[in-house]
């Protein structure tokens, strides 16, 4: 039987009880960003090698806040965390921050960013479109320019063929494949709700879809399978 092991701030080094985003590394060292959402509070950035604590937050490091929308791992290691105050990437000794004021950034509210298999990073921002960042060129997409619904794109996913996929916050779900947009809502589509806030895929490659009261879709890129409280042991949509 598997069994349950808690951490939280009274039994651990975990700094906040809101843990928002993890992510691990190629060590096997977890990542957890804490905050909660929106409100504009958390606890840093925790680091959690399976026996000691390590924490970062703006009162130690350069971090920009102590809320975290989102966690990544590149291809060379680096931790890049998405937060309230701009985009940071460690590399396990130096800190790089990425602000509107001195990068293409178009907002610096920073959600889940993701990699594609160029190393390229891939962000949605809050009330600022989705971003591109090469290493020197920033590319922002938003309504203005590209097939996005709205400028809240806040989950981010590739599929196996390099497809991005954006769940977005009152626009549904949309799909990019380097030319063209399409978009999935409660219009077109069996999708429950048209605000996302996590996407991911299984190692089918199902597309997972966890929404703001519609509860858990289910898409295999023709079929849609939709858990809620209704229908499965969810304890909320």
């Amino acid at each position: 039987n598997a069994e349950w092991t808690v951490y939280n701030t009274a039994n651990s080094g975990l700094p906040y009880n809101g843990v928002t985003v993890l992510a691990i590394d190629a060590h096997g060292t977890i990542w957890a960003g804490t905050g909660r959402w929106f409100a504009l509070e958390g606890g840093g950035l925790a680091k959690f090698d399976g026996e000691n604590w390590t924490l970062f937050n703006t009162a130690n490091s350069p971090l920009p806040h102590d809320d975290h929308f989102g966690l990544a791992v590149d291809p060379l290691g680096n931790v890049w965390s998405g937060t309230e105050g701009g985009l940071a990437k460690f590399d396990g000794t130096n800190w790089t921050v990425y602000k509107t004021s001195n990068s293409g950034l178009p907002d610096n509210r920073v959600a889940t960013p993701v990699f594609d298999d160029q190393g390229h990073l891939w962000a949605g921002t809050w009330e600022g479109g989705l971003v591109k960042f090469d290493g020197v060129k920033w590319t922002v997409y938003n309504t203005a320019n590209s097939g996005l619904p709205n400028n809240i794109p806040f989950a981010t996913a590739f599929d196996k063929q390099g497809n991005l996929w954006i769940g977005t916050v009152g626009g549904g779900l949309v799909k990019f494949d380097g030319t063209n947009w399409t978009v999935f809502n409660t219009a077109n589509s069996p999708l429950p709700h048209n605000t996302i806030y996590t996407i991911c895929f299984d190692t089918q490659w199902n597309l997972w879809i966890g929404t703001d009261g519609g509860g858990l879709a289910k898409f295999d890129g023709t079929n849609w399978t939709i858990y809620n409280t209704g229908n499965s042991a969810l304890p909320s949509n």
